[in-house]
Formats: structure tokens, sequence, C-alpha cells
């Protein structure tokens, strides 16, 4: 909602937030917190959202739609100790938190839930994950949350904060299903600000947001990419036309960014018809199927950095000599399947667990530039 950093120097607090927010009508806006939605002006998890409860909202509370249950949390515990000055020489705090669902929070939640009949459907929103990519435990105090509501049929955990899209289906372990569900600004503005036209996350998610449909207490969601159809639902990209390397993309750079410009896989060029798709909001219950003249070829998943991405924001920052702060990470939702001909047409459809089909028929070979996939 706000960036701590910005709301003396920017003259962009919550006030300012809250009216731009109340012009968007025929809406109901929930807030969620985030950690640049805590002050660096206070010290301590108490302090520092403090403004936040007396203008916005709280950070943690309850409210019925239909027949779902649905729960704000504030997972940021923010302390702050490190003085500082801001912009403007005014006496702060260097931002300190950590991902951790506080005991107080918990025991909240418990007493919320007691009035909750156990056949509801539950939606928890807050910042921070629960899960990394892979399953593991990324907040402190996962347990304890996944304990307080197992004894619900299921529960939809939204959470923000990587810029990136992933989905942890837990549902066969503790009934919970995490979406880690993108972000409207991508890579923090900065991919369309080096490019324009290429608006897209660290790991190659379009920017976007959401959709979650309730029919009762049946669930279905999108992602929707800002400015584009919500038919458009992954990219593709031509192996044989890709070779990112610093001396092409950092020339400008001096020794220090060419060096640590890293393109990983497509750092080396290729002739092996390879096609990577990237589905971002991927997650076990999508099929992704991809035919070769009628014949079916094998898919299989990777875990690899998004090539658009690299050559979109990460190279124009470092031919800069600027800093790459929020270069390219590896995403796991990248496909790749190997073709017998470099310029067949290669038709791939991608199914999520709705049913929804999605489809492009990829003619090949196809080029590999920042005009390609620009919006």
């Amino acid at each position: 909602m706000t960036w701590d950093l910005y709301w003396e120097t920017n003259s962009y607090g919550y006030k300012e937030y809250l009216a731009d927010a109340q012009t968007i009508t025929g809406l109901t806006i929930y807030q969620t917190i985030g950690n640049h939605d805590h002050s660096m002006y206070q010290v301590g998890d108490y302090n520092t959202v403090e403004e936040y409860k007396q203008v916005v909202a709280p950070t943690y509370y309850s409210f019925n739609v239909g027949k779902v249950h649905y729960v704000v949390l504030d997972d940021v515990e923010c302390t702050n100790k490190e003085a500082t000055t801001d912009a403007n020489g005014k006496a702060c705090y260097v931002r300190d938190y950590k991902d951790h669902l506080v005991d107080q929070q918990i025991d909240w939640l418990k007493k919320d839930l007691a009035f909750v009949p156990t056949s509801t459907p539950l939606v928890i929103a807050m910042h921070i994950p629960m899960y990394k990519p892979g399953g593991a435990v990324r907040m402190d105090g996962a347990a304890k949350l996944a304990a307080a509501v197992s004894a619900y049929p299921q529960v939809h955990v939204y959470t923000a904060h990587t810029h990136t899209i992933y989905n942890v289906d837990k549902t066969a372990e503790n009934r919970i299903f995490e979406h880690n569900a993108g972000s409207i600004c991508g890579t923090w503005w900065w991919s369309a600000h080096e490019t324009p036209g290429v608006h897209i996350g660290q790991d190659g998610s379009p920017g976007g947001y959401t959709i979650l449909k309730v029919n009762g207490t049946d669930f279905q969601w999108q992602y929707k990419p800002t400015g584009s159809d919500v038919s458009e639902q992954f990219r593709t990209y031509d192996r044989n036309r890709i070779h990112i390397t610093a001396d092409k993309y950092v020339a400008s750079g001096n020794a220090d960014s060419k060096k640590s410009f890293d393109p990983g896989l497509w750092a080396t060029a290729s002739s092996e018809n390879e096609v990577y798709v990237n589905v971002w909001n991927w997650d076990p219950s999508w099929k992704v199927e991809v035919s070769e003249s009628g014949t079916p070829l094998t898919v299989t998943r990777e875990t690899q950095m998004d090539p658009l991405h690299l050559v979109a924001y990460t190279a124009k920052r470092l031919n800069k000599n600027s800093k790459a702060s929020f270069a390219t990470i590896t995403n796991t939702h990248m496909f790749k399947v190997k073709a017998s001909s470099a310029t067949s047409t290669l038709e791939i459809k991608v199914t999520d667990g709705f049913g929804n089909v999605y489809t492009e028929s990829m003619a090949r070979p196809k080029d590999f530039s920042t005009d390609t996939y620009k919006h």
C-alpha cells in the first residue's frame, strides 16, 4: 500500500494511500498490511503499526462473505533497532523485520474460529508466505497456524511479498493451499522502466493480480496480467534463438558489471531444438501438453531463470553499471520439450485445474527479443 522509505521524503503515507484507494468505486477493499506499511520512524512491533491502525485498518481481523470466513493477519514482526536518518535528514530507523506470525495473533485466531463452524471454508490473507516454492516452511509460526485451522475442510492462504507466483498444495497434509499470488508492480516497476512494454516479475510472471471466484463453498482462481486478457497464462521461448552473454547484453558495462551477470542456462548457445514454456500460475493439477505435427512431445518441468527478465531488467541495469537490485531468479514453473526440427510449428496446450484451456500455435524459429514480447 505504501513504501515506508518515502512517507516523509515523497509525502506519501497512509492518508495519501487511503485517499487514492477511496477513489476506486464499486469495490470494497480489505487491507492486508505488508512490510513497507510498518513505520521506519518507530521501534518495536507494536509501535511500528500504531499509526496504521489509527488511519487504515486493524492489522488483523476477520469477516464473512457468503459461506466463507476470511481472516487477515500480519506476519511481519517489525522491530527496528538501528538508528539512521531518511533522505531529508529526519531521524528514523533501519527497517528490521522477520517472517513471524506472533503468538498473540495465533491466540486471537483460535478465539475467532471458536465462533466459526468447522464446515466453513477459510481464506487467510497475509503478506509474507508460509511456505517456500518447494513446500518447505518459510514463516516462523507456520506450524501453529496450520494447527489452529486444522479442523476446517479447506483453507486457502493468499500471500505476496516475493513479487513472483507460486502455489504450494498442502491439502493432503494439513488442508492448506497457499497461493503466492504475484504482484501488481512486477519487478518493483523497474522492468517496464528499463524496457517499456515488458512489465514482469523476477520469475518472468507478468505484473498483475489473482482473481478468486467463490460460488458457495466452491473456489476457482485465475491470474490476470494487467493490460492483457486472462487467457494469457504462459510464455514460450525458442531455445535455439537464445544466447545471452555479457558481451552482447552488458556491452557498455564495466568489468565488474559483466562479471556479475550470470544468465545460467541461457549463457550457452543451443541447436537442440528445445522449447521452454513459462506457466506462471502452475500447480500440480495443471497439464502442459505439446505436440509436433500431431505427435505428442515429452514435457518436463525444470527450475530455470526466465530469459526475458534477464534481458529486460537485469542486463539493462548492469549495462548502465547500476545495481540490479531485483535480479532474475529461478522459478519452478518452467517446462521444456525437445522438437525434431528447428522450423516445425508446435501446438501448445495448457489446461488449468478447472478445465480452462490456453493454447498457442508456436511458429518456429521464434525470435527472441524484447520487442517480440512487448505489450
